[in-house]
Formats: C-alpha cells, sequence, structure tokens
C-alpha cells in the first residue's frame, strides 16, 4: 500500500524563513511511501516563489493575496 503525505505550506512575502521551512521537512517519514511538498504563494512581491522552486517544491502562484483559506483549498 503507498501512503502519501502532502505538506501544503501557505506563503506571503517569507522569502527570509521559506528555504528554512522547506529544508526542515524529512525527505523520509517511515511508513510514508510519498512525500510532497506544495507551496502555494498568496501574491507574494518578493523572492518566496523563486526560492520554493530552486528547493524542489511544487508551487502554485496566486496573482493577487486571496487569504489563508483559498490557499489551503488551492494547495489541496
Amino acid at each position: 500500500m503507498t501512503t502519501k503525505l502532502l505538506v501544503a505550506i501557505p506563503a506571503y512575502n517569507e522569502e527570509e524563513k521559506i528555504g528554512e521551512v522547506i529544508q526542515n521537512i524529512p525527505k523520509e517519514i517511515t511508513g510514508i511511501s510519498e512525500i510532497h511538498v506544495v507551496v502555494v504563494d498568496d501574491g507574494s512581491t518578493d523572492n518566496t516563489l523563486k526560492i520554493a522552486k530552486n528547493l524542489g517544491a511544487a508551487v502554485i502562484k496566486n496573482y493577487y493575496n486571496m487569504g489563508v483559506g483559498v490557499v489551503f483549498s488551492r494547495g489541496l
């Protein structure tokens, strides 16, 4: 049986911390066969999106700030 984990990270102008957050997500967890990291960029105007992409996260871009509820829905 395949057990997958989705880590959805809402982000708005988080260039100072997004790299640290992504890098601290474990690459392996006992009992989990796949770990996927998705950063939902909520209209950031800084380098949040670029940093997330460079660290291998999948990204979803909102072109303007839509709020955390919308961001989590889009992440799923």
